[in-house]
């Protein structure tokens, strides 16, 4: 994003509404609003969607979440997808590569091959490491779509209808539970709800939790799923740092139908979350949780 704020007119408005380092399931948590407004949405999900593919769920289940996110946003405004990728898939792009690819011709939006830009530009080596490319490779192709983004339009007709009412987010704050803690960086602000193991939170009616979003450095416990269907169990397992903060999306994979919360001690039977750490760092179990996502699908 460097290159592209450094490079747009200044009256241009930017919104960054990404987490980074999370999977496309975090953009479900936008389609309840009115995007209308914006004459382009961009997207850059595919790294992170071939990393944590696992996490987000089955195929088929990836495959409508996918869709609906997509298919929202294309109904709203011009869509424009950015075709970044991991580097082990730089020369045989991924199946996942290929979905977003396919979805923005059916769906009558732009997308843009970052990674075709480097390899045509740039020298090999392009990459940084696993899903970055180069920053100074990544600053003048953010220059150069500044440039080309006024031809991606095609009039999107809305029809007076926006968003969709099958994502829904839940706040934490709601509850009244655990202590108030805000954060904030040049990015985002959030404030979370920090619940200890012991902690229950009873939804008003069973909802299916995609993910949450919660605050890495406040949150080393297990998150116990608990519906009509049975219980999941998922480990956060984060480095501690009571100072700092690092927001996260942390999918539900496949979702669960769920009425209550539970904060655990950390146990060994536990669902891996993704880039959790090895180390146990000890001190407080807790949760900093902002947000559910529920999606009804």
């Amino acid at each position: 994003m460097a290159g592209f704020r450094d490079t747009a007119p200044a009256d241009w408005q930017i919104d960054n509404m990404s987490v980074g380092a999370s999977p496309v399931s975090q953009f479900g948590a936008r389609l309840s609003q009115d995007l209308s407004a914006y004459d382009h949405i961009l997207v850059d999900a595919i790294p992170n969607d071939e990393n944590l593919l696992s996490f987000v769920g089955a195929e088929p289940f990836y495959d409508a979440l996918l869709d609906e996110i997509l298919t929202t946003l294309a109904a709203q405004s011009n869509l424009v997808i950015l075709g970044f990728c991991n580097r082990a898939h730089a020369q045989n792009r991924s199946a996942v590569y290929e979905k977003y690819e396919v979805a923005a011709h059916r769906l009558n939006g732009v997308f843009v091959s970052v990674i075709d830009y480097a390899l045509a530009n740039y020298p090999e080596p392009v990459f940084l490491d696993g899903p970055h490319i180069l920053p100074e490779i990544a600053r003048s192709f953010g220059a150069d779509l500044v440039s080309k983004l006024a031809n991606f339009g095609q009039d999107v007709s809305v029809n007076g209808a926006f968003g969709t009412t099958n994502f829904a987010e839940i706040a934490l704050s709601e509850f009244a539970l655990g202590e108030q803690v805000t954060k904030k960086n040049s990015l985002l602000s959030d404030t979370f709800s920090r619940l200890h193991a012991g902690t229950k939170v009873m939804l008003q009616e069973p909802a299916n939790v995609i993910g949450f979003n919660i605050d890495a450095t406040m949150s080393y416990c297990d998150i116990r799923f608990v519906g009509p269907d049975g219980q999941r169990r998922i480990g956060l397992r984060y480095n501690m740092a009571e100072n700092g903060f690092l927001a996260k999306f942390v999918p539900v994979p496949n979702g669960h139908l769920t009425n209550c919360i539970e904060v655990l001690e950390p146990g060994p039977d536990a669902e891996k979350a993704p880039h959790n750490r090895p180390t146990d760092p000890g001190g407080v179990r807790s949760v900093a949780m902002s947000r559910l996502l529920t999606w009804r699908c």
